[in-house]
């Protein structure tokens, strides 16, 4: 298994500009391997750094989700001494680090605020975030329509910790959706859902288990009306002449720009010298 690991990581070559090059630090970009590795070896240079704090100047806790790495001190000085700790152990990993500033701290998707009362939570976007998305005359399925507002107020409620927090982000993301041409009485239909199937109770009763049926996929070219047209009557006729239990479960595709054009240069195949 070492040997095959040093393999991997050692014997990658690629071809650029007309030429061979081989790999001689890390992995292949998109091998499968390479998510597992970077694990470890995250996990490995935050056990060295820590080996080399003294219990007093160590973090209170620390999260870390992949590269990126929360760590609260009770002073700078046990900062310093973590955050040069972690550029000392490999000499082509290099981090940086964000301080909190009035009290506030942003870290991946959420902003973390700190209060007399503790810690609350809320969105953060970054000062470049466009607040673009699919607009509502896109040609699309409208399942990926909505799938992109229960989406939106699924993240906000989850990052949220209070009430008003949640409420001025359900708010922020309505005004996004309005800009990108969503009719507001609809945004306001899926957060009404969205708040119902998150407190409606659940009654426990004894049901019957339905016979099992197969689930046949079928990918569909989407073409609007047509598309849902052609649906609705192929699940009449399963439902009229089936004899078996199965139904169909539709996937419409699109034709996406990329399809037609390339965005990198081929390259011309080269030949090995005898």
């Amino acid at each position: 298994m070492k040997k095959l690991l040093k393999w991997i990581c050692e014997s990658t070559t690629f071809q650029f500009s007309g030429k061979i090059y081989k790999q001689i630090d890390g992995v292949a970009m998109g091998s499968p391997i390479a998510p597992l590795l970077a694990d470890v070896i995250m996990n490995h240079i935050i056990d060295q750094a820590l080996t080399k704090i003294n219990v007093q100047n160590k973090p209170i806790v620390l999260w870390r989700y992949v590269d990126d790495i929360f760590v609260p001190f009770n002073d700078m000085s046990g900062l310093d001494i973590f955050f040069n700790n972690l550029n000392s152990v490999h000499n082509n990993i290099t981090f940086t680090k964000e301080l909190e500033c009035g009290d506030f701290l942003a870290f991946l998707d959420v902003l973390i605020e700190k209060t007399q009362s503790g810690i609350q939570t809320t969105t953060y976007r970054t000062p470049t975030h466009s607040g673009l998305y699919k607009h509502w005359t896109s040609f699309i399925p409208h399942h990926q329509k909505r799938n992109l507002v229960f989406g939106l107020l699924d993240r906000a409620y989850k990052i949220a910790s209070t009430y008003n927090a949640i409420h001025s982000e359900f708010m922020n993301i309505k005004s996004m959706l309005i800009r990108n041409g969503y009719p507001k009485e609809y945004i306001d239909r899926c957060i009404m859902k969205y708040f119902n199937k998150k407190h409606e109770t659940s009654v426990n009763s004894f049901t019957i288990t339905p016979p099992m049926t197969t689930t046949i996929n079928m990918r569909l070219p989407y073409l609007e009306e047509i598309s849902y047209e052609v649906r609705q009557e192929m699940q009449r006729l399963v439902h009229r002449y089936a004899i078996m239990p199965f139904q169909f479960r539709f996937i419409h595709e699109t034709n996406k720009l990329k399809k037609y054009f390339t965005y990198k240069d081929k390259q011309k195949l080269m030949k090995l010298p005898p």
